[in-house]
């Protein structure tokens, strides 16, 4: 049998006489032929690009890092009964964490790209510490996706002067909040979800209470409170509970697995995908519009910006900016009439984030695109990250009834002369009493950190190094922090439930009692490190320490015993579909 190769190459050369062809050939016209030949080499020529370009490794990537497979990038795809066949963790601990230990990094497809992706105290020093020094940049996770048209260029996705400009408005005013907040900031959305629970309890199911949508409306009433001013009431309202799920469907949308897998399919008119664009680019606009609403009586100048938004303007106008400076007038007036007569004084720190970055584009700081990222980013962050953490802890106190117990003792302790219900006289001084709370709280972050790795840093120029790596300049290179803390060169037994592993302190114990390197600034990085490190934990720590204690006084929970829960095969890390089984206290 003649080979494919010998039949194309045959194919394209000139047609022999048809008396003298060979009986494999029959005499047709040359055209025809040539038509035959390129039908066949192109679908060859594309397969050998795919493979060239996708399923193998950069040419230029160091080859003595391992690299795993492409075949394990599609594993989150592989279904049963409906159900993903595999978690992350199953995921990580069987096909990536054995190539992961020979060296602590490896080479792995992730968000449509090859990438360096770092499991290793020494490689996250090396990548935390010189990102934002020109080595190794922030930038947008998948640019041609919907979630940059979700989050743009903020302060997360950014770098050079252009986060340094976002950095000097958030910080100063995320660390006043901390400072002034406290466990009453989260009083009425804690009561709220109680609420909740409440009629689960009573209800004829015995206390089987589904997790997630109510950890989420939680979680957005807490971020929209605390840090934008204003709660979007999603636990007690009508209006509050749609725009939570608008907010869902957005992010069902967005997190399409194929379309994060293989970004650039987003760039191709897929008719489809091309409907589902202009919908969820719709249900993004509206979501936005709709949280200006919501949170616009906290400061007319919000509305301002919305209407330039819509408009189209990336830059505040000076009408527009003058007439957001009319409107607080007059409100500040106002304000001073009712109270009497006397002037209200301005605030020496703004109260809320929202009002910083308001400041900001008043000040023509912040142009108003910039506004509608950083406020979409902070309420995205604020509130996903700590609903997978808070849906974790559940869980594990679930698993861990010794620990649950440990904890509700020691709140009963340290609160239980203030009440469950009386979070409003709950101090930050008190809560910072709850010592082994805090230890189940940072074990859980170690063992299930909410975000399990992040691909958006690039290396800027040539020379590039992570530690004794070469990094080829426009490489992306992803941080690991569920493989660093799942790591046996790093923590000891690292799969083990162990809250002892952390000091009275919030520390990791000394002398090697936590593992050989657990000790390294750089082995627990479930808020990332360096500079770019989280803004918002302490803010984050004390919401998840008022929840959980208020949980712990009111109530017993457990794992149903019909249910079995995988974790999450992509993207945030926390247990799909939770259920318990809750008890009145």
């Amino acid at each position: 049998m003649l080979s494919l190769s010998r039949l194309i190459l045959s194919a394209t050369s000139p047609l022999p006489a048809a008396d003298s062809g060979p009986p494999w050939l029959p005499s047709v016209p040359s055209t025809l032929t040539v038509a035959v030949a390129v039908a066949v080499a192109v679908p060859l020529a594309a397969a050998a690009a795919l493979v060239y370009t996708v399923v193998l490794p950069p040419r230029n990537f160091p080859r003595d890092v391992p690299v795993v497979p492409f075949w394990v990038s599609m594993l989150p795809f592989l279904r049963k009964k409906g159900r993903p066949l595999f978690g992350q963790d199953e995921l990580y601990k069987r096909f990536i964490r054995p190539r992961m230990d020979e060296k602590g990094i490896v080479t792995m497809w992730f968000g449509g790209r090859w990438n360096l992706i770092v499991g290793h105290p020494r490689y996250a020093r090396a990548l935390f510490l010189n990102t934002g020094k020109q080595l190794f940049l922030s930038l947008l996770v998948l640019p041609y996706s919907l979630i940059a048209y979700y989050t743009g260029e903020n302060i997360i996705a950014s770098h050079g002067a252009t986060w340094s400009r976002f950095r000097r408005v958030v910080a100063p005013a995320l660390k006043q909040l901390a400072a002034d907040g406290g466990p009453p900031a989260f009083a009425a959305c804690v009561d709220a979800f109680c609420a909740h629970v409440d009629t689960a309890v009573a209800a004829r199911d015995g206390g089987r209470l589904v997790v997630g949508d109510l950890v989420q409306r939680f979680c957005m009433d807490a971020v929209s409170g605390a840090v934008l001013g204003r709660s979007l009431e999603t636990l007690t309202t009508p209006a509050g509970h749609a725009l939570s799920q608008t907010v869902l469907r957005v992010k069902r949308g967005i997190f399409d697995p194929l379309f994060l897998f293989f970004p650039a399919l987003d760039r191709l008119a897929l008719m489809l995908r091309g409907s589902a664009r202009a919908r969820l680019r719709a249900d993004v606009d509206a979501l936005y519009a709709a949280l200006v609403v919501a949170v616009a009586g906290v400061d007319p100048r919000v509305t301002a910006l919305r209407v330039a938004d819509a408009a189209g303007l990336g830059t505040p106008g000076a009408a527009e900016a003058a007439a957001a400076r009319e409107e607080r007038a007059r409100t500040v007036a106002a304000a001073a009439a009712a109270a009497g007569g006397k002037k209200a004084q301005p605030a020496a720190t703004p109260a809320s984030l929202m009002e910083a970055m308001l400041d900001a584009v008043e000040a023509g700081e912040w142009s108003v695109t910039e506004f509608r990222y950083n406020f979409m980013i902070t309420f995205i962050a604020g509130h996903e990250n700590v609903q997978q953490c808070l849906t974790s802890l559940l869980y594990i106190l679930a698993i861990h009834q010794d620990a649950q117990d440990r904890c509700r003792h020691e709140a009963r302790s340290v609160l239980g002369g203030k009440g469950a219900t009386s979070i409003a006289t709950w101090t930050a001084a008190d809560t910072a009493q709850l010592v082994y709370l805090s230890k189940v709280i940072r074990e859980t972050l170690r063992l299930l950190p909410p975000l399990p790795q992040l691909a958006n840093r690039q290396a800027a120029r040539v020379g590039a190094v992570l530690d004794d790596v070469a990094v080829p300049r426009g490489a992306y290179v992803a941080w690991h922090a569920f493989g660093l803390h799942h790591s046996e060169a790093v923590w000891r037994d690292p799969d083990a439930f162990d809250p002892e592993r952390w000091g009275d302190d919030g520390k990791v114990r000394g002398g090697g009692a936590a593992g050989p390197l657990a000790e390294d600034p750089f082995a627990f990085i479930a808020f990332a490190g360096g500079l770019r490190q989280c803004l918002g934990q302490k803010l984050a720590m004390t919401e998840v320490t008022t929840f959980m204690a208020s949980m712990l006084l009111r109530y017993r929970w457990s794992l149903p015993a019909d249910r079995e829960f995988k974790m999450t095969p992509a993207g945030i890390l926390a247990p799909m579909g939770l259920e318990l089984m809750v008890e009145a206290l």
